[in-house]
């Protein structure tokens, strides 16, 4: 049996669609199973806090990376697919759900993620955003985030979505420069 697990802060609106038609009736035929995980389950704290404002500043909040693979970490194995899906990301079409046919078990994970959702700004494609932890896995977050100094984390969202732009979507940089 194909097995689809889905990781979401809204674990109520599912199955949902997949309810329904042709996935509803493979569903209740047992052709294909669904596990639907509550990426909230593997916050720690009281609250069970799993976002936070961007470091630089900014509108809106981003999942925090610890949860979030903590969560992962709790419920997949060891080489299995994972698939992130938002709004504005990877084009999920019949070619793609062709290809995830062939594995035995494939997780999803829905909403926005750094270096994964194409939003624009000026034609760009974003720029990384972080949030706490300040460090997580030996990682930190760029020093100009936590100066102050907005003029100096305007250049470097700048420069950072130049540069991603660049080696991820050529059609649009090529667009960028000529304007």
């Amino acid at each position: 049996m194909w097995q689809a697990q889905v990781f979401t802060l809204y674990p109520e609106i599912f199955p949902g669609p997949l309810s329904k038609g042709l996935y509803g009736k493979a569903l209740s035929k047992k052709l294909w199973n669904l596990n639907i995980v509550n990426i909230r389950d593997a916050a720690e704290d009281k609250h069970k806090t799993v976002d936070d404002t961007p470091y630089g500043g900014g509108s809106g909040m981003l999942l925090k990376a610890d949860v979030l693979a903590k969560s992962l970490d709790q419920n997949t194995n060891e080489g299995e697919k994972v698939i992130y899906l938002s709004p504005k990301g990877k084009k999920f079409d019949q070619t793609y759900a062709k290809q995830l046919s062939n594995e035995k078990s494939v997780s999803f994970i829905c909403g926005h993620f750094e270096g994964v959702d194409e939003s624009f700004e000026n034609g760009l494609l974003e720029y990384p955003q972080y949030t706490k932890p300040q460090i997580w896995e030996e990682k930190s977050v760029p020093e100009v985030l936590l100066s102050g100094d907005h003029s100096k984390i305007k250049d470097w969202r700048l420069s950072q979505s130049e540069a991603i732009t660049r080696v991820r979507r050529p059609d649009l940089w090529q667009k960028y420069k000529k304007n």
